[in-house]
């Protein structure tokens, strides 16, 4: 399948609103990036990234070819400009994680990413990850968890972390939908996307070809119908308070509803690049001739 690279993406146009108005403050914060600089030193992220260059198999073209391949093509895609060493982690949940700032960013995916997931939904993963590194929500996490840590050591401060934390978690959630979002713009195949949250929900590997979108819509629906007001309330409580994602099913539901809203195809349309058909080079849809080999267009 023929996937448009979207050219100079920015990632504000498909981040979630919730996640977006808190980026929006964060990003504000002039002093905000040496903070963090000397924060995510302190914690040990440099220490983590040696570790895994030590410790885990890292994803090159000559490690693992058709992988690499997914990568690159990934973080072409979505313009991605701090590009992260890819390491795999011995695991059979599907799951991955990004750490690091700048010269240290790095992805970690689990073996069942790779063994238990078409190409089409290891490159949803994979943008996945790269979604967050491009919204700078890896450093924002670290910062927020440090931040947490920092405070609830003051004895005088009472009940304020738990209070911090369910408001850190709360968007933490957001951010993730924003990463689906990104996902989904990096594999462009709504199904593929859809089948790989709904294969993190824990079906056996026997049933993959039996695996029912539809259904599992109808579930999410079911759910939104049946919660109350008060449930909803206490829903987005126990979801912040007991998981690092948003629960799968409520994760599948919100995306489709971004896609039935029409922005995953206006994006799509308004990122198009112009293609060089000599070159094959990508530039605006509006330049006269291409910046690579002079054709004019």
């Amino acid at each position: 399948m023929k996937r448009i690279h979207l050219y100079q993406l920015d990632s504000s146009a498909y981040e979630h609103p919730e996640d977006r108005r808190t980026l929006n403050v964060l990003n504000t914060m002039s002093c905000c990036e040496g903070i963090i600089k000397g924060l995510l030193d302190w914690n040990g992220v440099k220490a983590d990234y040696v570790i895994r260059k030590a410790s885990n198999y890292h994803v090159t073209h000559a490690t693992c070819p058709q992988l690499a391949k997914l990568i690159d093509e990934a973080i072409s895609i979505l313009s991605i400009d701090d590009v992260p060493r890819v390491y795999l982690e011995w695991g059979y949940n599907i799951n991955g994680y990004t750490r690091g700032y700048k010269d240290t960013t790095m992805m970690v995916l689990n073996t069942g990413v790779i063994d238990l997931m078409t190409d089409m939904e290891q490159t949803f993963v994979i943008g996945h990850e790269l979604g967050h590194i491009k919204s700078k929500h890896v450093i924002y996490h670290t910062l927020g968890a440090l931040l947490t840590s920092a405070i609830s050591n003051i004895p005088i401060v009472g009940s304020v972390p738990e209070v911090f934390m369910l408001a850190l978690t709360r968007w933490s959630r957001m951010s993730e939908f924003t990463a689906d979002r990104a996902g989904l713009l990096a594999c462009q195949d709504v199904d593929a996307a859809l089948t790989a949250i709904i294969k993190m929900s824990g079906v056996p590997h026997k049933y993959f070809d039996k695996i029912n979108i539809d259904s599992f819509l109808k579930e999410a629906e079911a759910l939104q119908k049946e919660l109350s007001f008060t449930d909803k309330a206490f829903e987005k409580i126990l979801n912040a308070m007991y998981n690092d994602h948003p629960w799968t099913v409520m994760r599948a539901y919100e995306l489709k509803k971004w896609v039935d809203s029409g922005e995953y195809e206006r994006i799509l349309e308004e990122y198009k690049p112009l293609v060089c058909p000599v070159c094959g080079h990508h530039t605006d849809k509006e330049a006269k001739d291409c910046p690579r080999c002079g054709t004019t267009f």
